[in-house]
């Protein structure tokens, strides 16, 4: 033990930010405080280091640990946009996932639910439920402490953020986007007093936006170009010319940008009635 007065015995700690000091000298026993680490280089968000307590030619040392809360590194998209994959820089303790998510649950939709990988406690997979909003750019807020390390440390039990701060990390997008498949229905004919209605299928997890073209016909594709839904409705007086071949053309485009082969048929207005099937 150290048997001297406390202003005999100094401190350090090896990779510490600041001097350390001595809190208490009793029985031989010396309690230290230890400074925040400064010297960086963490192992998956743990330091080891030593503290070294000197009197005269004596010293003694002791090992201990830093260690660093989880922070968020990465949010991204599936490449079908139905989910999001949330990266922690270190295996976590695989918290409860609705305390996370408590800020932003309306972003996930009704019905969103989450679980953790276990092979490596890092990734948290969230599927969207109905009606979610977060996209490609949005900034995801996760309750503070609500994802500590494997021992359960936090924010604010370490120190290195106040207790109350919230981790944010920005959601960015999948790097392959599916391209979504569709099909179309239209009739080949059209009467030169008629509306027919065009309808394009497809399947993603959100809606998605169309791009209507008509590549051979300046003025048709002025009339296509402002629609954007699935299902269109096409007047007759649209298509310029009586008994003439017009090429349609659509792509459907996902809210991560994955485009659909584009659909192409054909539609003609016919200068007299077609006939009636009775």
């Amino acid at each position: 033990g150290f048997g001297g007065a406390a202003s005999a015995i100094t401190v350090s700690v090896v990779g510490g930010g600041s001097p350390s000091t001595l809190t208490s000298l009793s029985g031989g026993v010396a309690a230290i405080t230890v400074p925040p680490w400064t010297a960086g280089g963490s192992v998956n968000g743990v330091i080891s280091t030593f503290a070294a307590i000197s009197e005269g030619s004596r010293t003694a040392y002791a090992q201990f640990y830093y260690r660093t809360p989880p922070a968020a590194v990465s949010l991204t998209f599936s490449s079908d946009g139905s989910k999001v994959y949330l990266v922690f820089d270190q295996k976590t303790n695989t918290p409860p996932c609705a305390p996370i998510f408590d800020l932003v649950a309306d972003k996930l939709g009704t019905g969103w639910w989450c679980s953790w990988s276990e092979s490596d406690k890092l990734t948290l997979t969230t599927v969207f439920g109905a009606g979610a909003t977060l996209v490609v750019g949005d900034t995801l807020t996760i309750a503070a402490d609500s994802v500590g390390d494997e021992m359960g440390v936090t924010s604010s039990s370490t120190g290195r953020r106040a207790a109350g701060d919230n981790l944010v990390v920005n959601a960015s997008a999948a790097a392959f986007p599916i391209a979504p498949t569709v099909t179309v229905s239209a009739p080949k004919d059209i009467g030169v007093c008629d509306v027919v209605q065009i309808d394009v299928e497809g399947a993603s997890p959100r809606p998605m936006t169309y791009v209507w073209s008509a590549p051979l016909d300046a003025s048709l594709n002025s009339v296509l170009s402002a629609y954007t839904t699935g299902t269109i409705s096409l007047a007759a007086s649209s298509l310029p010319e009586a008994d003439v071949m017009y090429e349609i053309t659509v792509t459907a485009v996902t809210f991560l940008g994955g485009m659909s082969e584009p659909q192409s048929f054909t539609m003609a207005k016919r200068s007299l009635p077609p006939p009636l099937v009775t």
